[in-house]
Parts: structure tokens; sequence; C-alpha cells
């Protein structure tokens, strides 16, 4: 079968997932996920902080190499989680090779006993690197992106999948106040129409450069009276059908 008709299947399959999951009406809450790419350092830890002061957790995939240990300590008293994103993001990781995993899972694993997930670094990843990150000790991987709310997790073989919900071209936020706005009003919108759980993925850096425009986003979310829970407790609500 050509690679072709593979992506062909799997799009399809999943709009008919789509359409059957806006049609039951199954899921009951209406819970958001916030996550984090890269590095958190002196300055961008004001997202975090300013998330707590609203007592809303986080999950944040941490790259080693740019994340000081004090920095990591902080996002733990907080109460977020953090995750394993590659020890230094570098095209080399990138298929998520088994010793980075694994020292990255040894690593976080000092500040945090119950370190369950991990996202690849530019999402990329193949069956040999998701059995790689599996053996290093990690039980959830949020890589692949999706057009719905997770209604339910994809069984990797102790490794589960939790999808993040797909943005339009610009979802890292790196753009102006115009197009952040539109992207924005995709989120709420989305929020609005259905629920579920909804993962959103994000770079620290590009919203503490749009500081202020991400926390309107986070106010907005808040007055929705959505719930906001940390990716490790996300996989607690699919696995005991909670939603």
């Amino acid at each position: 079968m050509s690679l072709v008709y593979v992506r062909a299947y799997f799009f399809f399959k999943r709009v008919v997932e789509y359409l059957g999951y806006v049609s039951s009406g199954r899921a009951k809450r209406k819970i958001v996920v916030l996550t984090f790419d890269d590095y958190i350092d002196a300055k961008n830890i004001e997202i975090a902080e300013y998330l707590k002061s609203r007592h809303i957790p986080a999950t944040f995939f941490l790259t080693l190499d740019q994340t000081k240990p004090e920095i990591i300590k902080q996002l733990v008293n907080m109460a977020h989680e953090i995750a394993g994103h590659s020890l230094s993001h570098s095209r080399e990781e990138r298929e998520g090779s088994y010793q980075s995993a694994k020292e990255c899972y040894k690593e976080l694993s000092k500040y945090d006993g119950n370190v369950v997930s991990w996202r690849f670094p530019w999402t990329s990843r193949d069956e040999q690197s998701v059995e790689n990150v599996k053996n290093a000790g990690f039980s959830i991987d949020s890589s692949v992106g999706t057009f719905y709310p997770v209604k339910k997790l994809l069984d990797l073989g102790t490794l589960y999948e939790i999808p993040w919900l797909r943005l339009p071209k610009q979802w890292q936020m790196d753009v102006n106040e115009e197009d952040y706005a539109i992207i924005k009003n995709y989120i709420i919108k989305s929020v609005e129409s259905k629920n579920g759980i909804f993962v959103l993925g994000f770079h620290t850096y590009y919203q503490y450069k749009k500081f202020q425009e991400f926390k309107d986003l986070i106010e907005k979310l808040v007055e929705m009276e959505v719930e906001f829970i940390t990716l490790r407790e996300a996989f607690v609500v699919l696995k005991n059908g909670k939603l």
C-alpha cells in the first residue's frame, strides 16, 4: 500500500471519528490542557508564575540543556507538570534516540517522582523512536496534532498518545497582534463549540513576546469556566472514562 493511500486512510478515519464524536455528544466536560515547549529562563518563567496566580496548572515540555535546575525546581514548586522534550532539541535528537530520552527522564525525575509526558522535537517520530521513548520510562506521548478535542487514548503499548489541538499555520503565535487575535478567536470558538479535552500547544518564548495577548486569551478561557488540568491529569481522565 502506497504512502498516499495510508495517509488518506488515516485522514478519513479521523474525519469519521470527528463526525461521530460531534453527533454523539458523549463528552460532558470542557477541559483545557496548556502545554509549553522548549526552554524556560528567568524571564519567561513569568508565564508559569502568572498561571500559578490564576490557579492554572500547565505542562512544560523542557529542553534540558537550556533550562537550569533552579527553574525546574520552581516549576515543580508551582505545581506545574514537567515533561521531556529532549536534551538539546538538536537535529540528531529529532528521532528520539534512546540515550537522549533516557537521560532526559533521569534528569527530570530528580525533581518530580511522577514524570510521564513526552513530546518529540519538531514532533518528528517513527516506530523506533516511539519505542525508544517508551523504554526510557515515559508513558504519554503528545506529539501528534488533531483538529478535534481528544475523546480517547491511542494505546501504543505502555505508551499512550494524547494529541494536541492543531492550530492554523502560525500556531507558535510568533505573529503580530492582528494575526494573534485570529488565532485566539480560533481557539475560543473551538473550545466553545464542543466538549472534550483541548490540548493547546504553545512555545514559551513566543508567548512571552506576546505576554499581554496571551493573558487576554487565558482570561477569556477562565470566563468560559473551563477546567484547567495538566497532561498527566488528562491521561487519568481519559483512562478512567470520566470525560
